[in-house]
């Protein structure tokens, strides 16, 4: 009788497998685990079959199987894994309930803004100020030149002649010597200018001058020509006065640069006979004109005056003259400027008085030189 054979294999989770890799846990070395052993099949003494493990008796003859000694497994070493380090444990913040941590994101966004918005105020101040500090590249006008002749007086340093007797019209027309403190003109703006008058201070308008009376009631005398002299007679020529008469009247010239000499006449007889008192710019001069020969009477004719600039708040020069049969005196801005000039030779017994204005030279202005007169007092004296 054929005995069946049965063998017992042990269970899949006793049995490592060579193909299974070993598990490691978390950096730590595994606990030794227990391996049975294949241990040698048992007989049965009687029979001989094959007997179960730790079977007490033979399943096929019944016969009792002793005891066998149980003797334990050698001990699986354990596997070999390197020591790692230990770290602690990374610190734990609570955090507040409700709150939430700014975010790092949004922090490095504004921060990458903050330094953009900086960069761009930069370059807008430095190109403000490069351009501030750059030179102006406008034209600026320039004037043209004038081209209008302007001859050179000419200054001499000698008188003219006390009993020179050459008449106006022999004489031929030379620039007006401007008088710069107290240089000597021997050419006189009587002797040698063409003269023109209005009796009665008629108002009208010639080739050589104009005559008005202004918004602040002056008297105008505008000269259209260079190196004439206008001659107004406001009274009645026939009307003399007496030899001696107090003139004062304001004068204020405008502004040409070609504007001449202005002043008083008295004791006039006609246009080669009178006596004159003139002021042009910071001088003036006193002078006689007889039988048509003109006569320095201060010397030199031109005297400096430290008044004539002190003009009144209106502008105007107030000019007294103290007429004489045989004396001239000038006053101006009311202070006594000169002393009676005195006249050795042939005196007038009286006549009219007159204003006059003169242009000095050439210029570009449509008027060559423009004279306001206002308040004329004429005082006879007995």
């Amino acid at each position: 009788m054929r005995q069946r054979v049965f063998s017992q294999r042990p269970f899949l989770s006793q049995v490592r497998s060579p193909h299974r890799k070993p598990v490691m846990g978390k950096q730590q070395s595994a606990p030794n685990r227990m391996v049975p052993m294949k241990t040698a099949p048992q007989y049965c003494s009687k029979c001989g079959a094959v007997l179960p493990v730790n079977a007490g008796f033979c399943e096929q003859c019944g016969t009792a199987v002793p005891a066998r000694e149980q003797t334990a497994p050698p001990a699986r070493p354990p596997d070999q894994v390197l020591p790692q380090q230990a770290y602690p444990p990374a610190p734990y913040y609570p955090v507040a309930a409700g709150k939430k941590s700014f975010p790092s994101l949004l922090i490095a966004i504004l921060g990458v803004g903050c330094l953009g918005l900086i960069c761009v105020g930069v370059l807008v101040i430095g190109g403000y100020l490069y351009f501030q500090n750059q030179p102006e590249m406008a034209v600026n006008p320039t004037k043209a030149a004038d081209n209008s002749s302007q001859r050179t007086p000419v200054i001499s340093a000698t008188l003219l002649p006390t009993e020179t007797q050459v008449t106006p019209a022999e004489i031929p027309p030379t620039k007006q010597v401007q008088p710069s403190g107290g240089i000597d003109s021997p050419q006189e703006t009587f002797s040698r200018w063409p003269l023109d008058y209005s009796r009665q201070w008629e108002l009208g308008e010639t080739d050589v001058f104009i005559t008005d009376i202004n918004q602040d009631h002056s008297w105008v005398i505008g000269l259209k020509k260079p190196e004439s002299l206008v001659m107004v007679i406001p009274t009645d020529p026939s009307a003399y006065y007496p030899a001696s008469v107090n003139i004062r009247v304001k004068v204020k010239p405008g502004d040409f640069a070609s504007a001449g000499p202005y002043g008083v006449i008295c004791n006039f007889q006609d246009e080669n006979n009178y006596y004159v008192a003139e002021i042009w710019k910071n001088s003036y001069g006193i002078g006689k004109m007889l039988n048509g020969v003109f006569t320095p009477l201060t010397e030199p004719y031109w005297q400096t005056s430290q008044f004539i600039s002190q003009v009144g708040p209106d502008g105007f020069v107030e000019v007294g003259v103290s007429c004489f049969s045989y004396s001239v005196g000038l006053e101006i801005n009311g202070l006594g400027e000169t002393f009676p000039v005195y006249d050795t030779g042939e005196s007038f017994s009286g006549g009219a008085v007159a204003l006059f204005g003169a242009s000095s030279q050439e210029a570009v202005d449509m008027l060559m030189g423009i004279f306001y007169f206002k308040d004329l007092v004429i005082e006879p004296m007995n």
